[in-house]
């Protein structure tokens, strides 16, 4: 059998047929480089099978070969997380490897004995990023079942808080994010810091999936994002995308865990990794042989952005756009709902369908024409600000479509309340969009 490390004929089959869903451009919010005498890792394991040293061009290589050199515009590289790694080294090695590709950003991994002196020069770099928190460096024990504060000191929040910095967390104990003790520590946490941007890694640790229940606790928390990496199985991606919506998820590969031969699967009350050593694949397997488990990610976020019903615009944000306003690489566009809305009044008399809902008539310049997404009585405009929809008659619409039980028939359109805007919408880009995402949308005066 195909060791870790190689993509096979059977891998390379699997991604061909996903490359006509990815957008053009493509960031991986998740990925470790590193040289292997600074981890020091002993015995046999992922790390001692692949190279030496694992650069960003070794990343990029790899990657390459699954989604095409043109997409990857970049990554968010951080350390290997080990208790013998010389963790100094390591991010110095982030920087320097950071240097050579500016359309990257890194983040350098602290513990809770660090303190913000030692660590202050690396946080003055412009791609440094923020902070690679990790439960081995708790002072609790055992650390799988620590408490968030136990690796994460108070001191990383309020630095990451004051800085507008990242935090990624790769959170324990046994129910992960339906701990509610976890819960309760990333919302006091998160409202407590509002500036600091919390990335919950794996899809906040669902590698079993039941344990997705919890996400929607955090609902509300506008500085909580997710990354996919590793997870191999779309049922928590799909919660997360009907709790939170497209512009909270983020493609993550892992990287090298990408490069395990395998995938992980619910099984019981946990998972387990199907690996190469883990049953004689010859002998037992029918038709199947594993692949790559990055393409095995890949492929389960791509089912679930499916299922839910995202479009092309959607999975641009997931796959790049969010990662970008996230860590900054681009100017943010502002006013588009205005902007949006000044293009319809050239096209509709009056800017809208009915003239008593002109956003004239509510705050000129302010009131939001138009709203790209909603979940219950949460609307969303196409700038991304949150609204509470307290009103009745038209407007209650957008709870009614995100509701799944409301019309079965058509959920994968409405899942989240896609298609459907606060007013009807103006402006023909907006009126031919809802018309191709609703089959509703053939009585439309646009069709």
């Amino acid at each position: 059998m195909d060791k870790n490390w190689t993509l096979n004929e059977r891998g390379r089959r699997a991604a061909q047929e996903l490359l006509p869903q990815l957008p053009v451009k493509i960031f991986d919010i998740h990925a470790h480089i590193y040289r292997t005498q600074d981890l020091k890792a002993a015995g046999d394991s992922l790390w001692a099978e692949g190279p030496k040293e694992v650069p960003i061009r070794e990343w990029r290589a790899g990657w390459e070969e699954v989604v095409g050199g043109e997409r990857l515009a970049g990554g968010l590289f951080f350390p290997v997380p080990m208790l013998a790694a010389d963790l100094r080294s390591q991010n110095d090695y982030i920087v320097s490897q950071l240097e050579k590709e500016p359309s990257s950003r890194g983040l350098i991994i602290v513990t809770p004995d660090d303190n913000l002196q030692q660590i202050a020069a690396y946080l003055e770099h412009p791609q440094i990023a923020g902070f690679k928190v990790y439960h081995i460096y708790s002072n609790e024990k055992p650390t799988w079942g620590s408490s968030i504060r136990g690796f994460c000191p108070e001191w990383v929040w309020q630095e990451a808080d004051r800085r507008g910095m990242v935090i990624m967390l790769h959170m324990v104990k046994d129910r992960a994010i339906a701990d509610p003790d976890n819960v309760r520590e990333i919302r006091d946490m998160c409202t407590q810091y509002p500036h600091a941007k919390l990335i919950l890694a794996h899809a906040a640790r669902c590698f079993h999936a039941p344990n997705a229940k919890g996400i929607s606790a955090l609902r509300g928390l506008e500085n909580v994002y997710f990354d996919s990496s590793a997870v191999c199985e779309p049922e928590a991606l799909k919660v997360i995308l009907q709790q939170f919506g497209p512009r909270k998820l983020m493609w993550g590969s892992d990287y090298p865990v990408s490069q395990i031969r395998g995938k992980s699967v619910t099984v019981g009350d946990g998972f387990v990794w199907l690996e190469p050593g883990f049953g004689k694949w010859d002998q037992t397997a029918h038709l199947g042989r594993p692949i790559l488990a990055g393409i095995e990610s890949l492929r389960a976020l791509l089912t679930a952005a499916a299922d839910v019903g995202l479009n092309e615009q959607d999975l641009e944000h997931i796959f790049y756009c969010n990662a970008a306003r996230l860590l900054r690489l681009e100017p943010e566009p502002r006013n588009a709902t205005q902007e949006l809305y000044a293009h319809a009044k050239k096209r509709i008399p009056g800017g809208v369908q009915l003239l008593s809902k002109r956003p004239e008539n509510m705050a000129p310049g302010k009131w939001p024409a138009y709203f790209r997404e909603a979940r219950g009585c949460e609307v969303w405009d196409m700038d991304g600000v949150r609204y509470y929809d307290m009103s009745t008659t038209r407007r209650i619409l957008p709870a009614w479509i995100s509701r799944p039980r409301c019309d079965p028939g058509r959920r994968p359109q409405s899942e989240y309340g896609k298609h459907v805007l606060s007013e009807p919408a103006g402006g023909s880009r907006v009126g031919r969009y809802a018309v191709r995402a609703s089959p509703l949308g053939r009585s439309s005066p646009f069709h």
